[in-house]
């Protein structure tokens, strides 16, 4: 895939913003199946192949704008923790239509050993934002096979671009 329309949605009240045509609303089955949690997304969207995905979430804590830079360093240590390893392309607060937005890019790694005495690794490419907003954070996370960021990183960093909140 070289290129992608992106197709302004509107997800919810207070979300908007554009979605790469080749990703689809993800059907119940499959979310619960991939993504259990007591907590069902805002949105989640995957691609035909199932080999990319697109959430939106919000957190269950309360968090203000003015925590931005401390949310900062929790989220970091917390994407650090979830993996043996990780890649930082970028970790900042960027301005997204006039609004301060945590971002982090990176691979993460995650090494298992297997029954057999080797060791798998699994890694995935991902493109998150937060946002403190409405006392929560919002949360956008895309992810894809590193194999394929060279043709996704440019559409992910579009796609985070365009949110826009009420």
């Amino acid at each position: 895939m070289a290129q992608t329309i992106l197709v302004k949605k509107k997800i919810n009240q207070t979300i908007s913003m554009k979605i790469s045509e080749a990703l689809q609303l993800m059907p119940p089955q499959q979310l619960i199946d991939r993504y259990a949690s007591s907590r069902i997304p805002i949105a989640m969207f995957t691609s035909q192949d199932a080999k990319i995905d697109f959430g939106i979430n919000e957190t269950a804590t309360n968090w203000g704008s003015d925590d931005i830079e401390i949310l900062l360093s929790f989220y970091k240590a917390s994407i650090s923790n979830l993996y043996s390893q990780v890649d930082f392309v970028q970790s900042q607060i960027s301005t997204v239509d006039h609004r301060s937005f945590i971002v982090f890019e990176f691979i993460g790694t995650i090494s298992e050993e297997s029954l057999l005495g080797g060791v798998n690794l699994f890694q995935k490419y991902n493109y998150i934002q937060y946002i403190p907003y409405g006392g929560k954070v919002l949360l956008f996370n895309f992810n894809c096979d590193p194999k394929e960021r060279d043709i996704w990183a440019p559409i992910a960093a579009q796609m985070m671009r365009s949110v826009k909140l009420k």
